[in-house]
């Protein structure tokens, strides 16, 4: 049995955009002959691959078979189509998509980024930052190849490297009764969102009674620090980015140590510019 590609392509672009009135613009057709290709592929196939709910689109378990067959092909289609293009340049070719937490991406990940780009100087590389609770979402629809996160992940359906631990301790200005390091009550404590749980964890780490506190927020690692040196509150942060002069670490208290690793969904096909980034980043790690 043979599938038709343009059925194929409805629903891979349905699935991709989780929305057929989007689908149906990127593929410049009416939303009803999108649906109708769906329903004809579902109907040659015997198989419910699309669930249509009040609250928008989801996959049955067949439909996630069938749109993960579809990656793969657009995987290797598009590996091909780079290499025909580029067999007589040096170095490998091709997109290479990546997502991860602005703290590792700036201080960690760039280096060793760099250096395979310079020794790979024909492909495209996008570095995208986001919040720990974004990344799995991001690599679940497919924007990115590979993910940096402090979480690993369900086992059965990605593959994950421990790259490293990020050390997280606690941070003040130093105006703040720097010979005690004492904490006012309800003191103000920076976060990125209100998803981020890092000041939570961190005091359930210590032993006694948990402060009460006050949370702001500053979207990006950086100005949170910067947040904290123009003494708008504390913040747990990474021991390695804090530079500024009117910082004080709070020594007293354990550090959180936050795991990072390198994540990417498993299947059949990786392109040959997949498996030697995955190679080499584990080994700048190593």
């Amino acid at each position: 049995m043979k599938i038709s590609s343009t059925q194929l392509l409805a629903f891979f672009e349905t699935a991709k955009c989780s929305n057929f009135t989007l689908a149906a613009q990127k593929l410049l057709i009416t939303q009803s002959a999108l649906s109708q290709r769906i329903l004809k592929l579902e109907d040659e196939l015997e198989l419910t691959l699309i669930l249509r709910e009040k609250s928008g689109i989801s996959l049955t378990e067949s439909g996630k078979i069938l749109f993960q067959h579809c990656i793969e092909n657009e995987k290797l289609e598009e590996d091909t189509l780079f290499n025909l293009k580029n067999n007589d340049k040096e170095g490998l070719s091709g997109n290479l998509f990546l997502g991860g937490f602005s703290s590792f991406n700036r201080s960690m990940a760039l280096n060793p980024l760099s250096k395979f780009f310079n020794n790979n100087p024909n492909i495209n590389i996008k570095l995208i930052s986001k919040e720990l609770h974004e990344l799995k979402y991001l690599l679940d629809k497919n924007f990115v190849d590979v993910v940096f996160s402090s979480e690993e992940f369900d086992e059965l359906k990605y593959e994950s490297i421990h790259l490293m631990s990020e050390e997280n301790v606690l941070i003040q200005h130093k105006s703040k009764n720097s010979s005690k390091n004492k904490l006012n009550k309800y003191e103000k404590f920076i976060d990125h969102d209100e998803k981020d749980t890092t000041t939570k964890n961190f005091w359930l780490l210590q032993s006694g009674k948990t402060p009460k506190y006050r949370r702001i927020y500053v979207d990006d690692i950086y100005s949170l620090i910067d947040s904290v040196a123009l003494g708008m509150g504390c913040a747990i942060a990474p021991r390695h980015l804090v530079k500024a002069k009117s910082i004080v670490i709070v020594n007293k208290y354990k550090s959180l140590m936050v795991p990072v690793y390198m994540v990417r969904k498993k299947q059949l096909y990786y392109s040959k510019l997949q498996k030697q980034f995955w190679s080499f980043f584990m080994d700048s790690f190593s």
